[in-house]
């Protein structure tokens, strides 16, 4: 069975996501404090190439690595539901588990859902959606059936319709 729902776009799943948004506010304040920091130190400013020059350039590339790897697997996963939304398989799955993953001002924010389906091989295989929004999951509870997308070729691989639409 497959359903003909609308992907959900790019910016809205990638903004949303929490890997996403830590990477890009480190990367952006890392290389801003070290830069900063080491300028003050006169450790840049040095003339030639010393071991000052050095250890603070790698310092700086592995800070601001470790922002850009956490972009890095936001896309990925973005890209994911995206190609799930267009190719995916629809089935039916019954809600395991859910838990808040993110708070603001102490009200929750996002939940992260974690259910299960049976294949056509009638194995079971479990499944989970990070990030989605509180108010996408009021309604539901564990033990409720959902409509997800499978990737046929990769049962592992679902995500929750209704989490990102």
């Amino acid at each position: 069975m497959r359903i003909r729902s609308r992907p959900p776009k790019f910016t809205k799943i990638i903004i949303k996501d929490f890997s996403f948004t830590f990477g890009v506010i480190w990367s952006l304040f890392t290389s801003i404090f070290l830069y900063a920091f080491f300028t003050d130190e006169g450790i840049i400013n040095d003339n030639g190439l010393t071991f000052k020059t050095i250890f603070a350039s790698a310092a700086m590339l592995l800070f601001i690595s470790v922002g850009y790897v956490m972009i890095f697997f936001a896309i990925k996963r973005a890209r994911r539901i995206i190609r799930l939304f267009k190719t995916g398989m629809s089935s039916k799955a019954t809600i395991t588990d859910m838990h808040i993953t993110g708070r603001t001002n102490g009200r929750p924010t996002s939940v992260t859902v974690k259910y299960y389906f049976t294949y056509q091989n009638n194995k079971n295989y479990q499944g989970q959606t990070h990030s989605v929004p509180y108010k996408n999951t009021t309604k539901i509870k564990p033990g409720d059936e959902i409509n997800i997308l499978y990737n046929r070729n990769n049962p592992d691989e679902s995500v929750w319709i209704d989490g990102y639409c």
